[in-house]
């Protein structure tokens, strides 16, 4: 391993890695940590290199990935926020990854720090004799990745049929719209700068039935509290009522603190249509039910009856006497009662049909 200094392979800081690795008295320790970070210069020169003991501690960074001075952060917890250079929700996730680490689970996380850079890296522990000792942290930034990946994504919601889906983004606290996708037309009917006004006209065109259930909902997004989805009503330009399903998420600052929210937004007329179709054939299916001109039956086998047609017990609904003018009961106590009341010439087909469409386990259906 001394051959990769001589060979000036840079990773940054070498000074101070070997200093730090004099300290380790264990030769087979340093040697693993030698190996990680030989295997990370050569096969990410840029990458930043962390190396924390087992309470957390930063030992050894080649580079600063907060933009602080290095001496500033060794000594330092790897799940501080260092002055608000991290952001708090990245900071819990650094420190979950951290504890899982130190029961031997390498982790990987994605962060962002103040500026705006993203970094994906790894958490990688160092034992000996099975217990973590260290854990090496190893960050690639990825900014420029993700910017790419987001592109490719709205270019892709676009591609596959933006005229029912747009988006929108609402600041806060000042309710301010600053951005509406261009499908906001196709999809509402209304003009763009109509939609930059997008509180008052979204809540302007709601139906009535939903007015005080969004408008509380939206008070408590106003507050913070943002619920994952909504389904409503609104009015389109052409005048005609239609169905919404709403996605909303947060955008936070440095401190947590919302200071905007993304929605995206999807037009399910046609799905509320079949949906309420089906439910009104359902409504009229329990209505005839309910008048007793059909009546239902299940019946149930026994795991050493599974192979035979010849049920241990059979239920059905009560509408069961307006057909055969027997009771549910009667006919549920006595399993054989059905047999005997089919009529004769009918009996061998039905054990048939019943017989064949049990072996199939298909839907039975049996007139006799």
């Amino acid at each position: 391993m001394a051959k990769i200094y001589e060979k000036k392979t840079i990773c940054g800081q070498e000074d101070k890695l070997l200093e730090l690795l004099k300290k380790i008295p264990d030769k087979e320790t340093k040697e693993d940590i030698l190996t990680i970070v030989h295997n990370v210069i050569i096969e990410h020169p840029h990458a930043y290199i962390i190396i924390l003991d087992k309470n957390g501690t930063f030992l050894f960074e080649n580079k600063s990935i907060h933009g602080l001075p290095l001496h500033e952060v060794i000594g330092s917890p790897c799940f501080s926020d260092f002055g608000g250079k991290v952001h708090p929700k990245d900071t819990k996730i650094m420190y979950t990854t951290f504890k899982k680490a130190l029961k031997g689970e390498p982790g990987d996380v994605e962060v962002e720090v103040a500026d705006g850079r993203k970094f994906s890296g790894s958490f990688i522990p160092v034992k000996k004799n099975g217990e973590v000792y260290y854990v090496i942290m190893v960050m690639y930034e990825i900014t420029y990745q993700k910017e790419i990946e987001g592109l490719k994504r709205i270019k892709k919601l676009y591609e596959e049929g933006m005229k029912d889906t747009f988006m929108m983004r609402i600041l806060f606290p000042s309710g301010i719209c600053d951005y509406v996708s261009p499908s906001f037309k196709n999809f509402t009917g209304y003009e763009m700068k109509e939609g930059v006004n997008a509180i008052s006209l979204f809540l302007s065109q709601l139906h009535p039935d939903f007015r005080e259930e969004i408008n509380k909902k939206w008070e408590k997004l106003a507050n913070g509290e943002i619920p994952p989805t909504m389904t409503y009503q609104a009015k389109t330009k052409t005048g005609k009522y239609r169905w919404f399903h709403q996605t909303n998420s947060g955008v936070y600052d440095k401190d947590g603190d919302l200071i905007a929210v993304e929605f995206v937004v999807r037009d399910i007329t046609e799905q509320k249509e079949l949906e309420d179709e089906f439910k009104d054939m359902d409504e009229k299916f329990n209505l005839i039910l309910k008048e007793g001109k059909v009546s239902l039956f299940t019946a149930i086998y026994g795991e050493e009856g599974k192979d035979t047609i010849i049920a241990e017990k059979i239920i059905f609904t009560d509408s069961i006497k307006n057909i055969t003018g027997y009771d549910a009961k009667d006919l549920n106590d006595d399993p054989e009662l059905w047999i005997r009341i089919t009529h004769a010439k009918d009996f061998n087909g039905v054990i048939e049909q019943f017989s064949r469409q049990l072996k199939e386990e298909d839907e039975i259906n049996i007139v006799s």
